[in-house]
């Protein structure tokens, strides 16, 4: 019984802690003194006894009574946790911490797929216990499961030696009270009982040693009074060994004093601020510093240990809440989050400071103990050293990185003697404000807020590295850091943005085009930076100031147009107590700038940075007519993509046009428009998205179905518009500052070189007087200095800049948390907007501290095989040595090891399919998964391997976990038949019992020995025969072919090659005679090496007459074709190689050769059909003399005319290997295939016990040429492998009588085994074949309408056959007589059997379909008068499946059909080994046949095409054998495009045979081809018939969305589709997806199937069955519905509607339209439970074990107490699959009314799918259309023109309920009647309209009118998710009530859906519930 009981896993899970882990969790939790010491009392305590606890091992020997202990502390433990004792689960909470954490992030697919590994790392218990504590409760299910499966393996062992804490007894005074003896003493565990943890929460003081002052003063008493004769040298050395204890003992006391002084002094300092922040509203709140260090001097010895392990228990509570609260929180779910585990910290904290307290002296007032006073001024400075805390097993962090040195945690330096700004200090006042003077003011960032992070270690690292980072003027790593702050809520007083505007302000950066626009962007965004941050901080600083200037200065200088002049202004006003020299500096470069002079202006526009704009202008133009040349005649990938591109940047109607024509075209005057189109619909995401959704509507609004662009082509698609949009936005401001430019002369030269002069001396000046150790003082004066030695030449202008965009990615490049694609995109891109990275202040600050260099970054890429990462490297780093070599080197070694762990993967996963342990459905969509990796490894763009190797992990756990529970399940299956068989002896028979136990042992047998690859199919075959043999009594043999094909055995070619030469070597030693060796065979004797023990007597005699008759013919030079003994001797030859009945004629002779015919059978024993079914019995024998060379022999043939015949050459001689080799190229050259028997070859046959033939033909063959493999349209009986049940139902009397399947699936080839197998004259049983494919073709020339003379074709086939003497006496019969002449021949000779196979039967069963089954009445007739004597089987494609589910069809109901698909893996799998190892071709792996079946699809023709190629490809390679085909030999032919195109043609095929199929299946595929997954997406049928319509509404109009699965299931039997167990379709694979064509082709094809007419009408789907004729009554579904709900298949039919449209008549019209071609059951009586019901659809079938039964079943009959409408279903459904047999099919049809319906709809919306595996069709009751109203006036004798039925159908809406209220009495009454309905309607009279209501289900749905009024108002048509969430809005309906009760609506005709999928009312309804 599987476990569900958490009070279960407790008690197995302790069961799996060893005794030393219980014994932890016993001191964790606080336990009785006696657990701990194992003396456990059982009476009195024992007076006068004090007791002192030591630490003893599990080793030590222990008190008697602990024998028990282990049992007793574990039973105690789980008494403990299931009463809710929390500590025992927190025990194992913080054990297994690490892998809770993990186990959390896990999704349910995950954790199933990562349980094997885990359970690995981590242990059993640990993974079941976090399973089973963790909050989802399908994992809680995973952890049951898996305790299960553990079982006891995990059980610990219980010790009769637990470990205890070792008691000594101290006797105590007489003197001590028994009051006092009894009360515990201090260092003692409070207890209230063995079986009860204390109370009281304080730790366990453990004393020290036992009183060892005592035993020294006893010693010295001893020694004063001892009379003893002592060793003096000992007692020497036992003093100075106290002596050594006692300092030992003094030193670890003061040792264990510091220790713990040290571990108080370090938690102060390092968790203080975070103590502080947890106690602030608690009882310690202030009262932490009773902790000081100084306390640890007066605490007692034997309590040090216990404060140094509770301080450590405490401090590791710290670290984790000192980590929540510094984390970045960037939700509110977040903060939520995180409060709520402050709070648990806050609580564990308290109460450790108790218990602390206690130990410290003070019980629990820890506020009592008064601290040093100079612990707390003078706290001592943080160890270097880890705290030796003893510690639990907790999460695993990064190791903390070490500050610089010199900086303390919690508080960053600063220089000294500096005056930086301080946020947080009042404003200064104007006295105060002082000019900067060399020593420059202290500075200190803002605190954070309380309700944010604090400050803490990270936070003061990060501000310090910023503060050094811009002492270094590396304003990168600043910028970085700020962003990180920012991200974690710290404010900084330095914003990032300023920390930029300095980055791209420095190093000659502001002669970079690109920069200057960064940092203009800058300064629009934030125009008065100083005013902005002194608002901000309430307060001014001058060091802001400075750092503002040093951003402003050198851009407003040399940046030309650039340059944040506006800051200048800002700082100048603003300021107060800048430096003279600072302002005037300003005053001067603002002149400057006003007058439109710049530098750059002054020194003349050729220096570099260009400021060419016009030219910047141009390129940018150029560059963006280039993006519009390829938009207008590109291709994507995805043509929508294409198309709207194309619309964008050329369309007539595209808002883009005129701003890409204009800078195309470079025309600058349309400037503003240009910027006003890209703010408009380029500025964001959002509206880059709109845009192109738009664009997607105008560009394919046309087509039949809604464009969908998602995830990738949309991304890449918005990329690209992105990119646009800088290029235009670059242009706008090119041609702006062009434009902009003022002209030279507002002021004179030399007063431009005054300012300038005078700029450069007051700069000098500033910088003498801004010396200090102020980076951002320092900031300013490095600018100034820069500028000032450009402007005197002193540094030359850069001829280029570096990209700027590379400095300042460098940091995070370094750090290795960036994203990479997006980093090198956006440093490729023209965007000057920083990348939007999430920053992680933490591994940012390491990183940092770290100072890891672009060289180590790039290793570790390279190490981590992350390449995209590595390529980011390189972009920003020029510097590192042989990177490119590198990089390449790297790359290949992981696509090298990649490709051989990808090559694994398929193996494994082939391997597993081969084995029948995957379904083709988990098959293939790992399949699936497989080949997107194997696509994007080809293509290259797989850059990191960890993801890709991630996913072949995944797939490799999920093929352990297939084989795993396939291999349980059938163990199971196994374990209930042998349990049912047990139960049931006495109603079985002893031949049953033994016969099923029988195979359930082989069954079991094969199972064991599965791991040396015997085949699962083989146990599930002899299952299969043992439940037979329970269930129908039925004994039968495994079929020949059912154990699988052994290969190993049947390798002649190999072993003849393994003895060949020591045969040679035999036979031609010296003195050897010819007949010694005949006489050693016939002894049973070997010769050579070959084994003839296993060889009878009988046998080997006549082996040896076989060879003695080849050496009387070999004694001859020449033929003796006159002698009789020469013939005799050829005949008896032909029969020792293994052909039977051998009869031989001389044809011709030649001087050494003869030719003979030979009249014989190889039945069914050749292995190839070269020497057997293709001779027909007739063979070219060649009797060879004289021993000629090849050209001999060749000429031998030639002279005969026999070598294009197959002959059989028998060589009257030794051949050696250098003559075989020559054959062989020979043969090979000549395609000339041979069959050569030689002498050695005829000693090697003498050995083969069974079959000589066999051996003779593929060894006789391997040295030549012969190629079995066709891929012609019938398969010869060699190559034909398996389908032998199918071969048997149709031989049978009343097997099969209708075969289906895809073109080239091997129906006729079936056929022809059919008529191999049955076809025996002898027996009097006759298979005659008959192609009529020209029968009932009304279409072609050779066709005929006339379905009759489908007996003629039988006579003339007849007349062939060996049935021609029924035919005689007989010419020009008619139809008539060939029925009788088959009558009279089978009456005449009972127990004879004609079987006809009538194959390409199509036309004639459609032409007989419309002529009502005349000929087919006829043909079933004649097969009931006969007994079945004679039987006739139709063959053809889907049409004819499609004729014989209609129910007058005469075939329907005597057998179900046959479908033909792919082979079965193991009947593929011997097509491809079987002749191949007859031809001496091996396999260089098992894997290798696997790609041959992955790449073929299983698909019989094309098996043998490929196998056909290989076979050529590897003789052009060797010319003898051992032939091995490797991996790269299929490798080669499945990349030959002619492989590639047979298959495409083989599956086009399939698919073109039916417009619709190509639209289902074309729908699918594009439906998913951007998910990129392998089309393994699952469908409903409703999502596909919805699909369908919205690419071709035209050729399924006529088809309701339930009416698709007819279509659906016949591409499954052709090969093309998978149906799941729970109903949903999918893509076979993805190879059927790559044969169909590419992309671009299969959505051409749509388009053209969309814009082309759909089929004609089928009239079937529109009119009703009619119940009866007079007066007329029609039934609720159509003719077409009904073949639907009655198909010959298993399982429930679900039929919905309403009153309104006749839903009650749904048995009535069942009965009439099955007639006799089933029994049918309507179950009218009510019933108290599910299983009732399906005990009485067992009752209703159980009598009989065959026959074809239909039951109608209305839920809303049945009374259910206690099972709700689901139960009931799911019952019937299980009950009808048992009922279902080969031989007896059982359906069930569900008649679901609004009621029922919305009950299941909500059900299953809800997540209930247990239903769906038994459903097998779904119908919606219709309407009336004009055809069916135009049938209905007919009958009715009415006017039905087309006027009259459009009013009909106006007034009723087609609605049967309104057509039958019509009053249509009378001449003419028709448009009367109509009019009286509409005046009726309109007045409601009687009621009508109410009871219209109420038929429809309105009145019983509730809020229904709601809906109809929300869609009336919305005044068009919704979508179904549209109108579910609207519906949710207005009523109180949730989402799921609310779809449900829409698919209702859908379903019962309410709503109509249109082509785009959108749903609105029906008008007719609408109209009544509007106007009522």
């Amino acid at each position: 019984m599987a476990s569900r009981s958490f009070k279960q896993f407790v008690k197995w899970f302790l069961d799996t802690q060893s005794d030393e882990e219980v014994f932890k969790v016993l001191l964790y939790c606080d336990a009785p003194e006696p657990l701990l010491t194992g003396e456990i009392p059982s009476g009195p305590k024992t007076k006068r006894r004090r007791k002192k606890i030591t630490p003893k091992g599990s080793s030590d020997e222990g008190d008697p009574s602990s024998k028990n202990l282990a049992t007793l502390r574990r039973d105690i433990l789980v008494d403990r946790w299931i009463d809710g004792n929390r500590k025992v689960s927190a025990y194992f909470h913080e054990r297994f911490s690490a892998l809770r954490t993990e186990m959390a992030e896990l999704t349910i697919d995950d954790t199933n797929l990562r349980l094997d590994s885990m359970v690995k790392e981590y242990g059993g218990p640990a993974v079941v216990y976090c399973l089973i504590v963790n909050e989802n409760e399908f994992k809680h299910e995973i952890g049951y499961r898996l305790m299960d499966e553990l079982g006891d393996s995990c059980k610990a062992e219980r010790s009769d030696n637990p470990p205890v804490y070792e008691v000594e007894e101290e006797i105590l005074p007489d003197d001590i009270p028994d009051d006092i003896a009894d009360e515990p003493l201090e260092g003692t565990i409070p207890t209230n009982g063995i079986g009860q943890f204390a109370e009281d929460t304080s730790p366990h003081p453990i004393p020290n040693t036992p009183n060892a002052l005592e035993a020294i003063t006893y010693a010295i008493s001893e020694l004063s009074a001892t009379e003893q004769d002592l060793d003096c040298e000992a007692l020497d050395a036992a003093i100075e060994s106290l002596l050594s204890a006692v300092s030992d003992y003094k030193k670890r006391r003061s040792e264990s004093a510091l220790k713990l002084e040290k571990a108080l002094s370090e938690l102060c300092s390092k968790y203080g601020d975070t103590i502080e922040f947890l106690l602030a509203d608690t009882s310690h709140c202030g009262g932490f510093d009773f902790v000081a260090a100084a306390r640890a001097g007066g605490i007692k010895y034997p309590n040090v240990r216990q404060a140094i392990s509770e301080l450590a228990r405490i401090a590791d509570l710290l670290e984790d809440a000192e980590e929540i609260r510094t984390l970045p929180l960037r939700s509110v779910s977040e903060q939520v989050e995180a409060t709520q585990r402050i709070r648990e910290f806050q609580s564990q904290v308290v109460e450790g400071l108790d218990r602390l307290g206690g130990i410290l002296g003070n019980g629990d007032s820890a506020a009592a103990i008064e601290p040093d006073e100079k612990s707390v001024s003078d706290p001592s400075p943080p160890s270097s050293e880890h705290h030796l805390f003893p510690t639990q097993p907790r999460r695993m962090r990064k190791a903390k990185r070490t500050l610089k040195k010199g900086v303390l945690p919690g508080k960053p330096a600063a220089p000294v003697g500096s005056e930086l700004f301080c946020l947080e200090s009042e404003e200064p006042s104007p006295e105060e404000e002082k000019p900067i003077k060399p020593a420059l003011g202290d500075v200190s960032e803002a605190e954070p807020s309380v309700t944010g992070t604090f400050a803490a270690e990270t936070a003061s690292t990060a501000r310090q590295l910023m503060y050094d980072a811009v002492r270094e003027a590396d304003y990168a790593s600043a910028y970085w850091l700020a962003v990180a702050s920012e991200a974690s809520g710290d404010s900084t007083s330095i914003p990032s943005w300023l920390h930029l505007a300095n980055f791209l302000a420095a190093n000659s950066r502001c002669f970079d085009p690109q920069a200057m626009r960064a940092l203009d962007r800058i300064c629009n965004l934030h125009p008065a930076p100083y005013q902005e941050l002194s608002a901000m901080h309430k307060q001014t600083n001058q060091t802001l100031a400075m750092y503002i200037l040093s951003a402003s200065i050198m851009a407003s200088l040399f940046s030309g147009e650039h340059g944040p002049s506006n800051w200048l202004n800002d700082v100048k006003n603003n300021a107060a107590g800048l430096p003279e020299e600072l302002v005037r500096i300003g005053n001067d470069i603002l002149d400057l700038k006003y007058a439109g002079v710049s530098c750059l202006d002054y020194i003349g526009d050729h220096l570099p940075g260009g400021q060419d704009w016009d030219s910047e202008a141009k390129a940018v133009s150029d560059r963006v007519a280039s993006w519009r040349n390829i938009a207008e005649y590109g291709k994507l990938g995805y043509q929508p993509a294409t198309l709207t591109r194309r619309f964008i940047a050329c369309g007539k109607h595209s808002q883009l046009k005129p701003a890409i024509d204009a800078v195309a075209d470079d025309k600058r005057e349309l400037v503003d428009l240009v910027d006003e189109t890209r703010i408009t619909y380029l500025s964001n995401r959002d509206s880059i998205e709109k845009l192109i959704r738009e664009a997607i509507r105008l560009t394919c609004g046309s087509r039949p179905r809604r464009v969908k662009m998602e995830s990738h082509s949309m991304e890449s698609f918005m990329r690209d518009l992105m990119s646009l949009n800088d290029a235009l936005a670059y242009w706008v401001d090119a041609v702006r500052r062009r434009n902009s430019r003022a002209c030279k002369g507002s002021l004179s030269e030399s007063q431009c070189q005054t300012i300038i002069k005078r700029i450069v001396k007051e700069a000098e000046n500033a910088m003498g007087n801004l010396i200090s150790d102020d980076p951002y003082v320092a900031a300013l004066s490095c600018s100034l200095t820069h500028a000032v030695n450009m402007l005197q030449g002193k540094i030359m202008t850069p001829l280029t800049t570096r990209s700027w965009k590379k400095d300042l990615a460098r940091p995070i490049i370094v750090s290795g948390f960036f994203p990479p694609s997006e980093t090198i995109q956006w440093m490729e891109s023209e965007g000057v907007d920083p990348p939007d990275i999430a920053m992680d202040r933490e591994l940012l600050t390491e990183t940092m501290l770290e100072r890891v260099t672009l060289d180590a970054a790039f290793t570790q890429a390279l190490d981590d095989e992350d390449y995209i990462r590595a390529k980011a490297v390189m972009c920003v780093a020029d510097d590192i040595p042989d990177a490119d070599s590198r990089f390449q080197s790297c790359l290949e070694e992981s696509r090298r090891t990649f490709e051989a762990r990808l090559l694994k993967t398929r193996e494994m996963l082939e391997d597993g399919a081969q084995k029948h342990l995957i379904v083709s459905s988990d098959r293939s969509q790992m399949d699936g998964e497989l080949l997107s990796l194997e696509s994007t490894f080809e293509s290259g763009e797989i850059q990191q391997f960890s993801a890709a190797y991630s996913k072949l992990d995944d797939i490799e756990k999920a093929i352990d976990k297939f084989k795993k529970e396939r291999m349980n399940a059938l163990g199971r299956e196994i374990k209930e038949l042998r349990n049912r068989v047990d139960a049931n002896r006495a109603n079985l028979s002893d031949a049953v019992i033994k016969y099923a136990e029988n195979n359930l042992e082989e069954a079991e047998r094969y199972m064991d020995s599965f791991g040396d690859g015997k085949s699962l199919l083989v146990a599930e075959s002899f299952y299969s025969l043992a439940l037979n043999a329970v269930e129908l009594g039925v004994i039968s043999e495994i079929s020949g072919g059912a154990a699988g094909y052994d290969a190993a055995e049947t390798d002649h070619v190999g072993n003849f090659l393994a003895v060949s030469r020591s045969i040679q070597s035999h036979i031609a030693r010296r003195g050897s005679k010819p007949l010694d060796c005949v006489k050693l065979i016939e002894a049973g004797r070997p010769v050579g090496k070959i084994d003839m023990s296993k060889i009878p007597k009988p046998q080997a005699e006549n082996a040896g007459k076989g060879l003695r008759a080849y050496y009387r013919l070999m004694g001859r030079s020449k033929p003796a074709t006159d002698e009789t003994w020469y013939v005799r001797d050829v005949t008896t030859l032909l029969g020792y190689i293994g052909f039977q009945q051998p009869s031989v004629s001389l044809v011709s002779t030649e001087d050494n050769a003869a030719h003979f015919r030979a009249e014989m059978s190889a039945k069914d024993i050749s292995p190839l059909p070269e020497f057997g079914s293709s001779h027909r019995g007739i063979y070219d024998v060649i009797i060879v003399h004289g021993k000629p060379r090849v050209t001999g022999l060749n000429h031998i043939l030639n002279v005969f005319g026999v070598e294009n015949s197959r002959p059989i050459v028998i060589y009257l001689g030794r051949i050696t290997q250098a003559l075989r080799h020559e054959w062989s190229v020979s043969c090979r050259e000549k395609r000339r295939t041979v069959m050569m028997v030689d002498e050695i070859l005829l000693y090697f046959l003498a050995s083969i016990r069974d079959n000589r033939l066999e051996a003779a033909v593929s060894c006789g063959v391997a040295w030549g040429w012969a190629c079995p493999y066709s891929d012609g349209a019938t398969a010869p009986r060699e190559m034909f492998i398996g389908r032998q049940l199918m071969i048997s139902k149709i031989g049978e009397r009343t097997g099969a009588f209708v075969i289906y399947g895809g073109r080239q699936f091997g129906k006729s080839s079936l056929l022809r085994m059919v008529e191999n197998e049955y076809h025996n004259p002898d027996n009097h049983q006759y298979v005659v074949f008959c192609e009529i494919k020209y029968v009932g073709d009304v279409d072609s020339a050779k066709g005929t309408q006339d379905t009759s003379l489908i007996w003629i074709k039988a006579w003339e086939n007849m007349q062939k056959s060996d049935l021609e003497w029924v035919c005689k006496g007989i010419s020009n019969p008619s139809p008539y007589d060939v029925q009788t002449a088959i009558r009279k021949a089978l009456k005449k000779n009972p127990g004879m059997r004609m079987i006809f196979l009538f194959d390409e039967a199509d036309n004639f069963l459609k032409q007989e379909a419309s002529l009502g089954f005349q000929e087919l009445n006829g043909i079933k007739t004649l097969m009931e008068e006969t007994n079945y004597g004679f039987k006739a089987v139709f063959c053809g494609l889907h049409n004819v499946q499609r004729y014989y589910t209609k129910s007058n069809h005469p075939l329907a109901q005597l057998s179900a059909p046959i479908v033909v698909g792919p082979l079965e893996p193991s009947e593929a799998r011997e097509l491809v080994i079987r002749p191949m190892r007859a031809l001496g071709i091996g396999f260089e792996s098992d894997y290798v046949v696997s790609q041959i079946l992955s790449y073929t699809n299983f698909h019989a023709s094309l098996i043998q095409f490929f196998c056909s190629k290989l076979v050529e490809v590897v003789r052009s390679r060797k010319d003898e054998p051992p032939y091995v085909i490797t991996g790269n030999d299929v490798e080669q032919i499945y990349k030959d495009h002619t492989f590639r195109a047979r298959m495409s043609d083989r599956f086009q095929v399939t698919v073109l045979m039916d417009t619709r199929y190509q639209v289902i299946v074309y729908s699918m595929i594009l439906e998913q081809l951007n998910e990129r997954d392998g089309y393994k997406r699952l469908f409903e049928a409703n999502e596909i018939a919805q699909l369908a319509k919205e690419w071709w509404p035209q050729g399924f109009e006529d088809m309701g969305a339930f009416e698709i699965r007819p279509l659906l299931d016949e591409l499954v039997g052709l090969g093309v589709l998978i149906r799941c167990e729970d109903g949903q379709f999918r893509l076979r694979s993805s190879n059927v997806v790559r044969a169909l064509g590419k992309p671009d082709d299969i959505e051409d094809a749509l388009i053209q199937i969309a814009e082309s007419p759909g089929p004609s009408k089928d009239k079937s789907r529109s009119l009703m069955v009619r119940i009866q004729d007079t007066p007329p009554k029609w039934g609720p579904f159509t003719l077409a519905q009904a073949a639907d709900i009655i198909q010959p298949q298993p399982g429930l039919c679900l039929v919905f509607g309403s009153e309104a449209l006749n839903l009650s008549r749904t048995a009535e019209a069942l009965r009439v339209y099955v007639g006799e071609s089933a029994k049918m059951f309507v179950l009218q009586q009510r019933f108290t439970s599910a299983t009732g019901i399906s005990n009485h659809v067992s009752s209703l079938v159980s009598t009989s074990l065959k026959g074809r039964y239909i039951m109608v079943i209305d839920p809303s009959t049945v009374h259910s107490k206690s099972h709700n409408l689901m139960e009931i279903l799911v019952a019937i459904g299980g009950r009808v699959k048992e009922l279902n047999t080969e031989n007896r099919l059982v359906r069930v049809v569900i008649i679901l009314n609004p009621i029922n319906a919305y009950q299941l709809a909500h059900m299953r919306y809800s997540g209930d799918l247990r239903l769906e595996p038994y459903i097998d069709t779904e119908v919606a009751l219709r309407k009336w259309d004009y055809t069916m109203v135009e049938s209905f006036l007919s009958h009715m004798e009415s006017v039905n023109t087309a006027p009259t039925v459009n009013k009909v159908l106006e007034a009723t809406g087609g609605w049967p309920f309104l057509i039958q209220k019509m009053p249509y009495k009378g001449a003419g009454g028709i448009l009367r009647a109509v009019e009286r309905l509409k005046s009726d309607l309109n007045q409601n009279a009687d009621n009508i309209r109410q009871d219209f209501f109420d038929a429809c289900g309105l009145t019983s749905l509730g809020d229904v009118n709601k809906v109809i009024t929300m869609l009336a108002d919305a005044g068009s048509a919704l979508l179904p998710e549209d109108l579910a969430e609207l519906m949710s809005l207005d009523t109180e309906r949730d989402i799921r009530e609310s779809r449900a009760l829409i698919e209702v609506l859908h379903r019962t005709g309410i709503l109509i859906e249109s082509r785009e999928g959108e749903l609105f009312c029906d008008p007719v309804v609408k109209k009544l519930v509007i106007e009522g």
